[in-house]
């Protein structure tokens, strides 16, 4: 799990990679410090190339099921609200249900795939 360019005192457990190009980087990553093996935590990076090399542009860290069901309940809301026609008529359970929607603003496509993730990894 060495690719991923984060801090040295970290220890990858497992990631995803939601998105690359050849200029940006967001991925998933289950990680806990290397002295700190019992202190897991789920981050979402985000990193920009500059020249040859990927530097870390944002981060957020979930290491309390608490705080991830209040970020989850938030995105939920803003996401059903603002695009209610990829969600299931009962309600969306963290499934992601189509890419292909007339009118979707495909640039949330990642925030899906994360959400997803992040549903599926804290139940």
């Amino acid at each position: 799990m060495s690719e991923y360019p984060v801090d040295e005192y970290l220890t990858i457990l497992s990631g995803i990679d939601v998105r690359k190009s050849g200029k940006w980087w967001t991925a998933i990553l289950k990680v806990h410090p290397k002295d700190r093996p019992d202190s897991i935590s789920v981050r979402i990076y985000r990193w920009q190339k500059r020249g040859d090399k990927w530097k870390k542009v944002s981060s957020l860290n979930i290491n309390k099921k608490e705080d991830w069901e209040k970020i989850k309940e938030v995105v939920d809301r803003i996401i059903a609200t603002s695009y209610p026609q990829i969600f299931r008529e009962e309600g969306w359970d963290g499934e992601v249900l189509s890419w292909g929607c007339e009118g979707v603003n495909h640039s949330f496509a990642p925030l899906f795939i994360v959400i997803s993730f992040l549903y599926t990894i804290n139940k």
